[in-house]
């Protein structure tokens, strides 16, 4: 975090600190006394190497001090690369006692030494260099030596924050959020006057989030960061919230209704025995009101003068259970309003174990539609007459699921050539891979149906459970095909295919050895007219081939299989494209490492803890995630080579953060240690027995709470500072802003 750009100081005051900024390796003389330090004036200005300065013997003479009677409580070190190289053009920011910022150059050699301190004197300092980067603040105490100074991240940005009025707003929160979604606290800083200093950040696209007590909420936007560069911003604006007020009733009779939720884009209240509020409006100027037993309404308000009067319609409800011939089933339930038609209302999620698998409330009265997803069993539509104050009460079972039909045309076959098409179907597909197959490990054999594509090439499928499916389409002489369907409102599907006469053939090595455990994926390019996905297993010998392509440019995947703990568990490697005409060869090699490891607690291991990581060098990689075995291990594959942090936790011990790099293929011996860590507790508020809820946490982490009889857990001290969300099955997220350390109590309101 970098320290205030502050306005010249008076000369008395430039003399007193004149030592701080001079340099003192070998070879290059003190500083003149008479300079202010560098001002915020320009984007990353900074002195010309050239500019002379008046030379005397040392920072001693600086300071008019006896050199052989002054002190030696010097601060020395070297800035360096990521890489571990020494950076020449680099120079050190210091910071003194008051805020002042003071700067120096490193040498040649990337050295620098500056002082001299008070002895115990703790000074904060940075190094930065342009086209490279900034270092953490790093706070050193004097004397200090061998100090390196680490460039590793972007830029920092320098503004100010004004009312409409144009006066300073002196106290406010900014905070960055990056384009990958990683939402950092780079710094809350708020400075005398409005002006603020946000970084280092990293270089890529952010957006700057101010917030201020009686302002709005106010996001600006901006672009790519220049490395080790200041860049003033404009002055940021900041529009005062507005208060709207009104009442809510029921619209039917006219009576005020207590405890009615008031939301806007800012702010949440209820209604008051009277059913009055009043409460601050947002950008948009939206109010989303719900009260029990009655339908929600968004009212849209300008701010206006008068209290709003708003009436709210009486509501139903939906409750039921999801079962699979009497037996509680674990999926989900889709609410659809069927006049008018559209997406779905809400949904909610059934896990199997609870008194009611899925619950609708405030609905508006009418005709509703329900449609019933379970794991390996049909889809299933139902529809409901929902009443006003009244409760519907289901029980859907999609041992009787809904069916539909799946039928089509073949054209490319030449003379000779037959063709039959498998329909296979899966338990789940992953949307992230959707159109190229399902996994072995989540397809249900005996659903395996074949039929031959006939004389007029037409095939057809009746009596298709409603669920995800892929269409193999393979012929006489080698040629294949693979497209993805699913029946679910859409019943009856037509799905053709096309062959073509070319084909693309190779091996498959993974770090450099023959490699099988996967599955090679070629996808034609939209823009080359069919944007058809073709999948081929891979055989022992490493060798693929598909056949019965077109003439286009084709993008070439390995789909590779993890642990099925590992989430994702499909690990896709992008490995090129390639022009497939006629018989085209494409040899591939993997970089796919493996990580395993113990998580542990003194002499014991740790069962059912959360483990993720992700890359330490690219902001918006992908996240795996998993949970240690029984006996405390646990792997991760599909790694590329390179440095990775990781986290582990679980419910009652530490969050533990580390950073691990792939030296060779497969690195077994991890053992993250945890500690016992119950001095943040979370109580939940709920009628219903709850025993755990989930924690997302910077930088996406996904953390579970384990809940006691008396529904408290804990969160890790090391979330202090930190935005927390909270979630439940079937209920609307909580988030705690910048959790301070203090017990929480949270309730939860159904969606």
């Amino acid at each position: 975090m970098s320290g205030p750009m502050l306005s010249a100081v008076p000369k008395r005051r430039v003399q007193r600190f004149a030592g701080l900024w001079c340099v003192l390796w070998v070879g290059v003389g003190g500083c003149g006394d008479t300079e202010a330090p560098p001002q915020s004036g320009q984007n990353g200005s900074r002195e010309s190497a050239s500019q002379s300065r008046p030379k005397v013997t040392g920072l001693h003479a600086a300071r008019g001090e006896d050199p052989s009677e002054a002190r030696t409580s010097l601060i020395s070190g070297s800035v360096e690369s990521v890489a571990g190289a020494a950076v020449a053009g680099a120079e050190v920011l210091l910071w003194s006692a008051d805020g002042q910022q003071l700067r120096t150059d490193v040498d040649a050699a990337g050295r620098f030494s500056v002082g001299p301190f008070e002895p115990g004197e703790v000074v904060p300092m940075q190094a930065r260099a342009a086209g490279i980067g900034f270092s953490k603040v790093e706070r050193v105490p004097a004397p200090s030596s061998g100090i390196v100074l680490v460039l590793q991240r972007g830029g920092v940005l320098r503004g100010s924050v004004a009312s409409e009025a144009g006066s300073p707003v002196a106290a406010f929160d900014v905070r960055a959020e990056y384009a990958s979604g990683w939402e950092e606290d780079a710094i809350e800083r708020r400075f005398q006057g409005g002006a603020y200093v946000l970084g280092p950040v990293d270089a890529e696209w952010v957006e700057l989030v101010f917030t201020a007590e009686g302002y709005l909420e106010r996001r600006f936007r901006w672009g790519t960061i220049a490395k080790g560069e200041f860049t003033d911003l404009p002055e940021t604006v900041l529009s005062a919230s507005r208060q709207q007020a009104g009442t809510v009733v029921d619209a039917l009779s006219q009576r005020p209704l207590v405890g009615a939720l008031v939301r806007t884009d800012v702010a949440a209240v209820r209604s008051d025995q009277e059913g009055r509020f009043s409460v601050a409006l947002g950008e948009a100027g939206t109010l989303q009101v719900s009260a029990a037993g009655h339908a929600s309404e968004s009212v849209a308000s300008v701010g206006r003068a008068e209290p709003l009067v708003i009436g709210l319609a009486r509501g139903g409800a939906i409750r039921g259970l999801l079962t699979a011939g009497g037996m509680h089933v674990a999926g989900s339930v889709s609410l659809f309003r069927v006049d008018p038609p559209g997406p779905p209302l809400e949904v909610v999620e059934a896990d199997g174990t609870g008194v009611v698998s899925f619950a609708f409330d405030n609905i508006l009265a009418g005709h509703h539609r329900l449609v019933a997803r379970a794991v390996g069993y049909a889809g299933k539509t139902v529809d409901v007459l929902v009443k006003d104050r009244e409760e519907e009460w289901l029980e859907i079972d999609v041992l009787d699921g809904d069916v539909g039909s799946i039928r089509g045309y073949v054209t490319g076959l030449h003379g000779g050539e037959s063709a039959a098409i498998m329909l296979v179907r899966g338990e789940r597909a992953d949307d992230a891979l959707s159109g190229v197959g399902i996994q072995p490990s989540t397809t249900d054999r005996s659903a395996h149906r074949q039929a031959h594509v006939h004389d007029d090439s037409s095939y057809l499928f009746t009596e298709v459970a409603a669920d995800r499916y892929r269409l193999v389409l393979q012929t006489n002489r080698g040629r294949q095909v693979t497209k993805s369907v699913r029946i679910g409102l859409e019943k009856d599907l037509q799905v053709d295919f096309v062959l073509g006469n070319n084909s693309i053939s190779g091996t498959v090595r993974r770090n450099g050895v023959v490699w099988d455990a996967c599955r090679c994926i070629v996808r034609a390019r939209p823009t080359a007219g069919s944007g058809a996905t073709a999948v081929s297993d891979v055989l022992a010998d490493g060798e693929y081939r598909i056949n019965g392509l077109d003439t286009a440019c084709y993008s070439v995947d390995l789909m590779e299989f993890a642990d099925e703990k590992q989430a994702p568990s499909l690990v896709v490697h992008e490995m090129g494209e390639v022009n497939v005409d006629g018989s085209t060869f494409f040899d591939v090699d993997v970089a796919s490492f493996m990580l395993a490891g113990r998580v542990e607690a003194g002499d014991r291991s740790l069962a059912e803890a959360v483990v993720a990581i992700a890359s330490a060098a690219e902001a918006n990689a992908a996240r795996y995630t998993t949970f240690s075995a029984l006996d405390g291990t646990f792997s991760f594959s599909g790694m590329k080579p390179g440095r990775y942090s990781i986290w582990a936790h679980k419910s009652g011990y530490e969050l533990r953060q580390s950073e691990v790099g792939f030296p060779v293929p497969v690195a077994r011996n991890l053992r993250l240690h945890l500690a016992t860590d119950m001095n943040h507790p979370v109580r939940i508020v709920s009628n219903e027995p709850v025993t755990q809820v989930g924690l997302l946490v910077p930088p996406g982490i996904r953390l579970r709470i384990d809940l006691g009889t008396d529904g408290v857990g804990f969160v890790p001290s090391s979330l202090l500072g930190k935005d927390l969300t909270f979630g439940r099955s079937g209920h609307t997220p909580l988030t705690v802003p910048r959790w301070g350390g203090e017990p929480l109590a949270l309730e939860f309101e159904r969606r």
